[in-house]
């Protein structure tokens, strides 16, 4: 079974080179993979738990969590990201650091360049695998445990309604240097645009795609918000699965969200889908507050 489960594992990494954390709540939190998307107009922390493949022995289990915010003094915004991912005998811990400078354009229009650097572990448990020959490099001179870092870069444009976003991850490495324990660079664009269609109902769609350059997974979702108190959706990743998604907007400052994966690949011969929650709260406005001069003039 441990000789199949990697078989399997090795094939879907190679495939769609998912080296960074998948989410289906992949555009509620661009924090985790765009740097430029951090300065955020009031201090928010998100988090998201994943339980992927459900039924598989080994299956990835990811837990991430951002906190993020504009701070005025540094002309953009602060942020952390976090994540502890599981998958299978392998074990990614990455704490990073995120600054974006935000500019605005117009009247309800900024654009955003941002930067993060952070710290990066992955540990493979090799005593549980089986190798066919004991004396493959595999087996003998990997390292079980390795720490260095990452550089990630983005941009993101917020026009009006309309928000896209270019962003990149492990930017100094390329395809050619990547190893087991190096992760090639991944890039990232988005868009996402907000339909008024009542002053009820909101309609926001959106559209991803991630690559390594040798391979390429869109994604697209489409949420329907309704009186800012709940939203339902569905999502599709290519060559992937087909998403659910249902959450609750409580005083308009907290969000709970829940999504359903249902894998139409081959993995759903060994899986019964994958469960995801998602947790925001706003936290207030972390700026001073400017007070205005007062004059009698201003009475007249």
């Amino acid at each position: 079974m441990k000789k199949i489960y990697l078989l399997i594992i090795l094939f879907f990494q190679l495939s769609f080179a998912q080296n960074d954390a998948l989410f289906t709540h992949y555009f509620f939190m661009p924090q985790a993979f765009n740097p430029a998307s951090c300065a955020t107009n009031h201090l928010e922390a998100k988090g998201v738990v994943r339980m992927q493949w459900l039924g598989m022995n080994q299956g990835p289990r990811t837990q991430a969590f951002t906190i993020n915010s504009s701070v005025d003094a540094l002309k953009g915004g602060l942020g952390l990201y976090i994540i502890n991912d599981k998958l299978g005998y392998e074990n990614i811990v990455q704490a990073r650091l995120n600054y974006a400078y935000k500019h605005k354009l117009g009247y309800g229009k900024y654009i955003s360049i941002g930067a993060g650097i952070g710290v990066f572990n992955k540990n493979l448990n090799i005593s549980e695998l089986v190798f066919y020959d004991q004396t493959e490099p595999f087996a003998v001179n990997y390292p079980n445990k390795v720490t260095t870092y990452s550089l990630s870069a983005g941009i993101q444009a917020e026009l009006d309604e309309l928000t896209i976003g270019l962003a990149g991850s492990y930017i100094d490495k390329n395809v050619a240097q990547s190893t087991f324990y190096k992760i090639p660079r991944h890039l990232y664009g988005y868009a996402k645009y907000n339909l008024y269609v009542s002053p009820d109902i909101t309609i926001e769609p959106n559209i991803g795609v991630r690559t390594t350059l040798f391979s390429f997974q869109p994604e697209v979702n489409i949420n329907a918000y309704f009186k800012d108190k709940f939203w339902i959706g569905a999502a599709f990743r290519n060559q992937d699965a087909i998403s659910g998604l249902i959450g609750l907007i409580i005083k308009n400052k907290y969000k709970i969200g829940y999504s359903y994966d249902y894998n139409y690949s081959n993995v759903n011969m060994v899986s019964n889908g994958s469960h995801e929650f998602y947790l925001m709260g706003d936290l207030g406005d972390i700026n001073p507050v400017k007070k205005a001069y007062k004059s009698p003039r201003f009475l007249q």
